[in-house]
């Protein structure tokens, strides 16, 4: 028997199939699924392949490489080709707009019974694969994984990273510290909780947080979702200019007010308390300290970012916000940008 075979929770007679899930003998044949998305950036996304051939595989574990490629017009296709000989690796094109559509493009292709995100700007350690293999293997009702996010080069902002050395059990108070290029899912918790919300993540108008509301999803299920310091990505994102780091920062504020939006606006009560303690944090402290203004005009751009992201959600065309399958179980710049994202470390990337 496979030393890495995942065994499932038992499922409720409630449950059906769905259009993500793969069949249980292709299942059988994989154990982990690595998906990348990517978008018009060959020449990293080459890099970053590069790094996957150097991973340890454990002996007996079966994995694929699953690049999704989300409509790009550059050399992604023939980068991926060349790997042929290297990598288990698949391509598969998903022409839909954005991360979240990639994801469920990525969720409906994977044959492995863990799917395990990273991003194209990000390079694995060599024991990562081995490492979420073993998480899962050695818990069955591990539903994800989240990991640390290392920066890979100096010279970038510290921003979209989480460092943090202790493992910890992901709740709703610390959702946003989950970074979405170093993150798995076991097959049968994605069968649980169903696809990826495609309004939202970068590439949409809500310019984020999809990886955030998959969390929120998993965690309104009562599903088991832990912060895993091991399993480690380092990211090269080349962000070294602050506008280039405001543009980030308010993509990331407006998807953190759609999300707000998306269950407020379904009476989740959890969700309310969360939107008021975040308005509260971030303005309060700020006004304390009214006579620096920078800290004062930053907290105003981070809540109108936020408030806007709130408006697009609610205004979105009749039907955008329909939610998908299981996707609503009943709920019963600081100083600068280098110092926001040093000791906040809550920002999901993209």
């Amino acid at each position: 028997m496979n030393a890495f075979a995942l065994k499932p929770p038992p499922r409720s007679r409630t449950e059906s199939a769905e259009a993500l899930s793969v069949t249980s003998q292709q299942n059988a044949r994989c154990d982990v699924t690595v998906a990348i998305c990517t978008r018009d950036r060959a020449k990293m996304l080459e890099a970053m392949l590069e790094r996957l051939v150097t991973l340890r595989v454990p002996a007996g574990g079966i994995w694929e490489v699953l690049v999704v490629d989300n409509g790009s017009i550059d050399t992604t296709k023939e980068v991926v080709r060349a790997f042929d000989e290297r990598l288990p690796i698949r391509y598969v094109l998903e022409c839909g707009n954005g991360l979240g559509a990639a994801r469920n493009a990525a969720l409906r292709g994977a044959r492995g019974r863990v799917v395990a995100f990273t991003d194209d700007d990000c390079f694995v350690h060599s024991e990562w694969l081995a490492t979420l293999l073993a998480e899962f293997a050695n818990d069955s009702s591990l539903a994800g994984i989240g990991g640390r996010v290392e920066l890979f080069d100096s010279r970038d902002y510290p921003i979209t990273i989480r460092t943090q050395r202790e493992r910890e059990e992901f709740s709703v108070q610390r959702m946003f510290s989950l970074i979405g290029g170093n993150m798995a899912f076991s097959r049968w918790a994605i069968d649980r909780v169903g696809a990826f919300d495609q309004q939202f993540g970068a590439g949409t108008r809500l310019r984020s947080a999809e990886d955030i509301d998959y969390l929120y999803r998993c965690l309104l299920q009562k599903l088991k979702v832990v912060y895993v310091p091991e399993v480690i990505v380092c990211h090269n994102h080349g962000r070294r200019t602050i506008s280039q780091v405001q543009s980030l920062l308010q993509a990331y504020d407006t998807g953190r007010g759609a999300l707000y939006a998306k269950y407020v606006l379904r009476g989740d009560r959890e969700m309310l308390r969360q939107a008021y303690w975040y308005a509260r944090s971030t303005i309060l402290p700020n006004l304390i300290r009214f006579w620096q203004s920078e800290r004062l005009a930053n907290a105003a751009r981070m809540l109108k970012h936020t408030f806007w992201g709130a408006v697009l959600y609610a205004v979105a065309p009749s039907g955008a916000n329909t939610p998908l399958p299981r996707d609503l179980p009943s709920p019963d710049f600081a100083h600068s940008a280098r110092h926001r994202w040093a000791s906040a470390q809550t920002r999901a990337p993209q």
